[in-house]
């Protein structure tokens, strides 16, 4: 696959395929395989006559689309080390050239697709619903989607149209990191005949409306919604009812409900859609088995993504019935067993399926604070599910669909337990749950903990880990994974129980009835071989391993989905330790189970986390590297190969949106998590080893940041709060950048902690306006839409219960009302994350233009400029431009010094920061603040930076500075400005003049340097910049290699002629040094590959001129670093060169024949 891009496309052109997706042969084979067919040929034969053709052709379109998302996750994870799931897929071929030309424009795939859904033939309308569910990467998308909900936290998903990320201007300094934008607008999703309504809100929405084609080609999805799907696929299902169909066709409404919050609105107001779907699919009389009850899963599943994308559609179903409908499985008394002769195997398998499906819409409503009132309808249901297994059936490999039922239970309650009061609230219009209702759960939940059952499962880990090489599908493997998925589902719920308590322990009755479960819950963990602890006696070597340690084992020899889960339990078990540990500190015994000065009743006493210090930190330390290790997961290219998809597919190892994006993410919580309860450990008289723990931290938040997509901003916040800007965490940095450069530039920070405090708070303020705010949207008309009345249906008495009170209150608040703040679906437009490393310098490059007057410019924040100088960022903080900037220089220059302090670059984030975006970053702060930085305190800073990034300028291996590649293709615009405000600049500051000569530097791209030549240049500021020997790095890195970019040249001979490189005070600037030794090395040196013409013609434009003590140095000048005079033979070999160059030119050579007479009377004297 070395061909280029375009190539790869046009070889597929010629891919034969058979009816099961395989290439049947390649452009290189000339031979036509019987009854194969190549992309461009099935295309064309879904319009054929001949419907057998026109079925035959439709599959195979399906069979090529499959074989291609399969294909592409296989070649994703091939360069992983993690044990990869078999497939049949062909990985030799180019599956995502296939999967993007398939999608692309030229073969109009989608228009095809659509045009085929009109047939009347039903089993070509089958076909053609199995070729959309394809192309929209249903099945991949929605077992991303699957292992995400069943993944803790589990309540956030994002919307799957493609994006790209916006490029930022120069009035944002070019900080990169653009917030996302959608590939098409949210008017093209309706078809034209629809647009014309109040569904567009402004002329400009209309001018800008694209015809299908253009739509299309951008984005698949909204493709067939603006070909108008939505009304066809209604009409099959209300008039045809095409049960062959119905699964197919519902996977299409659910992906494109996915799609983004505008397509999700689409589907809501689609006429009578929502409406067909649940009369048939959800008000049945008739039993549910086979296909129906597929199709029945598949339209709660429907509702429960409707009632995510917006919280007026959750209200909108309560109000008619349908959630009650919908979850109608979980009020059944006397749930079926596994074993129950009536049933086979998949018939139970299908219910325990709807029974997931009701469960996660009903966390999905708790969410919107809907349903919670009819808990105790269900509780009789849940008890049979949450009861802990006895050690026999843990050993037992038939309880798996039991244990899959018990895990999306406990993760019900843990979303439910999140609404437990933390003090009375009159007048709420909430129904929280009641801490009532959840103790005796939390008892339940307890028995997990016994330690009997810790034992068995810890057995049946050790199993699992020798079972790593079997296949997913292995019941006894698929068991045990389901063992510790519902072990992780309890833990989490007990630790979140645990934080309300937290939360809710102010109040003296509440605090008095829960401490006998918080203390047997820190009597279990302590007891019953969850963790290893230590006292101040000697451990037993013999002792077992601890559950904590078998997970650890187990997670590193299974694949990534695996691993996943192991790493949810990882987490939940740590959630849990920490959380007792906060409630039972001071620990007292009420329950009387402990013994005096037993073991637990001494770890107890000690602390649950000091006594299993070395083991989280042990365990801080593997998973913290495993994040280091991780490559980017952003998007290469800031988009995707082929519009329509998922995001990640065709990226390196999956991207944001695969497992191993969700994967990752979980480790970055889990490390998090430990980051913040444990402190950097201090170690006296060994600063080098606490710096670099220090930086470990600090390179393991910087990933972190790069790992979090838009719905973990909370996560990215508190990383920032708790861990990167913590008061210590500042005060360890600007320590040891004081005790670093204290010699040379002066304090860089000192104050006690409360300036620390207001350190952190300042710039903690600052990354959450410019990186973590989304755009917010403008306000939205309320209108009524027509989804609004209940059900009409003669069976909505018998299967509908009343509406719930909280539901009711919530709907009279909130009805109608589509624009409803929403946060359990995220969208990839209007935020920035994930974050790229370098966002850390933006409070030395957000440029303040873009916060004057509250008008958001670009990307820029929203805040207010105040007469006195000071800009508002919050509604009761308001901080000085300059100190933000200071502060922020500070916080850098300390960073810059801790990595540089480290032996090694190996997993420093910091470090692989591109040196020109820390150069760019410098820059920008004299742009920003008029001529703050005359400050002294700011000119230390800045004085320190400059030599520090010397030193990684003169580092062996530098790549080029290419400032247009890694921060703008406009960078030219930005050096510009630089220039003219140094050269407009009252005070000529040596750090000011040092920065622009930066760009002067040979290692800089031929265009920047020109351009910042040429403007300093216009504005006569030449002789400001400094001499050679005060300017970063080496001075040879201005010097070699010699210029070969004649308009370089020519600028040189520009200011030479000018006067520009005129000493002034006696005094000579690094241009003229730089000017007079490129030209000289263009003669000397370059002159045999130099062409003769241009030569001779810089040589008429020099010796033309009357400046004698320019010529004598440019014929003296050493073309070598540390310069070395030139003998006598070597000025009369110059002089010599000059001579053939200008021959016929009598002004050159009466030059050089002056110039002769004044070189060797001044070397004979």
């Amino acid at each position: 696959m070395g061909m280029p891009w375009t190539d790869r496309l046009e070889a597929v052109k010629f891919y034969v395929f058979d009816l099961d997706g395989n290439v049947a042969a390649t452009h290189h084979e000339s031979k036509r395989v019987p009854g194969c067919y190549t992309l461009p040929e099935a295309i064309k034969l879904t319009r054929s006559a001949d419907l057998s053709q026109q079925e035959a052709a439709l599959l195979l379109i399906a069979a090529v689309l499959y074989k291609a998302i399969d294909g592409l996750q296989a070649q994703q994870l091939s360069s992983n080390s993690r044990s990869v799931t078999e497939t049949k897929t062909d990985t030799a071929v180019d599956w995502q050239a296939v999967w993007t030309y398939a999608v692309g424009p030229g073969l109009e795939l989608a228009s095809s697709l659509r045009f085929a859904l009109d047939d009347s033939n039903l089993s070509v309308v089958t076909a053609c619903a199995k070729a959309l569910q394809a192309l929209l990467s249903c099945s991949a998308n929605e077992a991303i989607f699957g292992l995400q909900e069943s993944i803790w936290p589990g309540n956030k998903s994002a919307f799957t149209a493609p994006v790209f990320r916006r490029k930022t201007e120069l009035d944002e300094g070019f900080i990169g990191g653009g917030r996302w934008k959608y590939h098409v607008s949210a008017i093209d999703l309706y078809p034209v005949t629809q647009i014309l309504n109040p569904l567009s809100d402004t002329e400009e929405d209309k001018d800008s409306i694209g015809d299908e084609a253009a739509v299309t080609s951008k984005d698949v999805a909204a493709g067939l919604l603006r070909m108008d799907i939505l009304t066809r696929i209604q009409y099959i299902f209300e008039r045809e009812q095409l049960r062959s169909a119905d699964e197919n066709l519902l996977c299409v409404v659910i992906a494109l409900s996915r799609h983004s919050p505008a397509a999700a609105k689409a589907v809501m107001k689609c006429p009578r859609l929502m409406d067909s779907i649940i009369q048939r699919f959800l008000l049945i009389d008739e039993d549910l088995n086979g296909a129906l009850r597929s199709a029945h899963t598949k339209a709660i599943q429907l509702l429960k993504i409707l009632s995510q994308a917006s919280a007026a559609n959750c209200i909108r179903f309560a109000e008619t019935g349908a959630l009650q409908v919908a979850q109608c499985e979980l009020y059944k008394q006397g749930f079926p067993l596994p074993s129950d002769p009536r049933l086979g195997e998949e018939s139970f398998k299908g219910i325990c399926a709807t029974v997931v499906e009701c469960l996660r819409l009903w966390r999905v409503c708790i969410n919107h604070q809907i349903g919670i009132a009819l808990f105790p309808d269900i509780y009789p249901t849940l008890c049979y599910w949450l009861a802990p297994l006895s050690c026999k059936e843990i050993s037992s490999t038939n309880s798996g669909d039991m244990l899959f039922l018990a895990q999306e239970s406990y993760s019900l309650l843990e979303r439910l337990a999140w609404t437990l009061p933390v003090l009375p609230t009159q007048g709420s219009i909430h129904v929280n749950w009641a801490w009532k209702t959840a103790l005796p759960l939390v008892e339940t939940a307890s028995g997990w903990l016994s330690k009997d059952r810790i034992s068995a499962v810890s057995k049946e880990l050790i199993t699992l880990a020798s079972q790593s090489e079997s296949g997913p599908q292995n019941p006894e493997r698929c068991f045990r994974m389901k063992l510790v998925a519902t072990m992780a589902s309890v833990f989490h719920f007990l630790g979140t129980v645990c934080e309300m308590f937290t939360e809710s322990g102010s109040e003296a009755s509440t605090k008095k009835s829960l401490h006998p479960v918080v203390n047997q819950l820190a009597i279990a963990v302590a007891s019953n071989g969850l963790l290893t602890f230590r006292t101040g006696k000697q451990c037993s070597t013999e002792s077992p391993n601890s559950l904590l340690e078998i997970l650890l084992n187990l997670w590193e020899k299974v694949d990534e989905e695996t691993a996943m889960t192991v790493s949810s339990c990882i987490h939940g078990l740590v959630r849990l330790l920490i959380v007792t540990d906060q409630l039972c500190q001071p620990f007292e015994d009420k329950t009387g189970l402990l013994a005096e000065g037993s073991k637990e009743s001494e770890i107890l006493s000690r602390g649950l986390v000091s006594s299993a210090d070395r083991e989280l930190r042990d365990l801080l330390s593997f998973f913290g590297d495993v994040i280091l290790d991780t490559e980017d997961l952003r998007l290469a290219g800031e988009t995707q190969p082929a519009p329509g998809l998922g995001l990640g597919w065709g990226q390196v190892g999956g991207g944001v949106w695969s497992k191993r994006g969700l994967h990752v993410k979980g480790v970055a919580r889990l490390v998090m998590e430990l980051l913040e309860v444990l402190p950097s450990s201090k170690k006296d008289g060994d600063k080098t080893s606490t710096s670099a723990e220090l930086m470990w931290r600090i390179n393991c938040c910087l990933r972190i940041a790069a790992v979090f997509g838009p719905g973990d901003v909370d996560m990215v916040y508190r990383m920032c709060s708790n861990i990167l800007l913590h008061p210590d965490t500042l005060a360890s940095v600007f320590q040891c950048a004081d005790s670093t450069l204290k010699a040379e530039v002066g304090a860089v920070q000192n104050g006690s902690h409360h300036v620390y405090d207001e350190i952190s708070k300042m710039l903690l303020e600052h990354y959450r306006k410019v990186w973590m705010c989304a755009r917010p949207d403008k306000a939205s008309t309320i209108r009524q839409g027509n989804y609004n009345k209940k059900l009409k249906t003669s069976l909505i008495a018998t299967k509908l219960s009343n509406l719930s009170e909280e539901s009711a209150k919530l709907s009279e608040s909130k009805s109608g009302m589509e624009g409803l703040a929403n946060d359990m679906v995220a969208e990839w437009a209007k935020q920035r994350l994930p974050l790229p490393p370098h966002y850390v310098f933006s409070p030395m490059v957000i440029n303040l233009s873009g916060l004057i007057d509250g008008t958001e410019k670009g990307n820029g924040p929203e805040c207010k400029m105040l007469e006195d100088g000071k800009f508002v960022i919050s509604q009761d903080k308001e901080i000085g431009m300059e100190d933000a900037i200071e502060r922020g220089a500070a916080w850098i220059l300390g960073l810059e010094v801790l990595s540089q302090s480290l032996s090694t670059n190996d997993r420093n984030v910091f470090a692989a920061i591109p040196l020109v975006r820390k150069l760019h970053s410098l820059s920008s702060l004299f742009l920003l603040g008029g001529e703050m930085f005359l400050r002294s305190t700011l000119k230390n800073y800045v004085t320190g930076l400059q030599r520090l990034y010397g030193k990684l300028l003169d580092a062996p291996g530098l790549k080029a500075l290419d400032f247009e590649g890694e921060v703008d293709g406009g960078y030219c615009t930005f050096v510009e400005a630089l220039a003219t405000k140094f050269s407009s600049s009252s005070s000529t500051d040596t750090g000011f003049a040092r920065q622009v000569a930066v760009y002067l530097r040979q290692d800089v791209v031929s265009t920047i340097r020109l351009q910042t030549w040429q403007a300093l240049a216009r504005d006569q500021s030449l002789h400001r910049l400094p001499p050679l020997s005060d300017c970063c790095g080496d001075p040879s890195g201005y010097l070699s290699p010699p210029e070969k970019n004649n308009q370089m040249i020519e600028a040189f001979v520009s200011a030479w002629t000018s006067g520009a490189l005129d000493a002034v005070d006696g005094k000579s600037s690094m241009a003229s040094e730089i000017a007079i030794h490129h030209i000289a090395a263009l003669f000397f040196e370059e002159g045999s590959a130099t062409d003769k013409t241009f030569l001779r013609e810089i040589a008429k434009t020099l010796f033309g001129t009357s400046n004698q003590e320019l010529l004598r140095k440019f014929l003296e000048r050493s073309l070598s670093w540390p310069a070395e005079p030139l003998s006598a033979e070597e000025l009369k070999k110059r002089l010599s060169i000059i001579q053939a160059i200008g021959e016929g030119d009598n002004i050159i050579m009466d030059k050089v024949k002056e110039l002769h007479g004044v070189l060797f009377q001044s070397t004979i004297s």
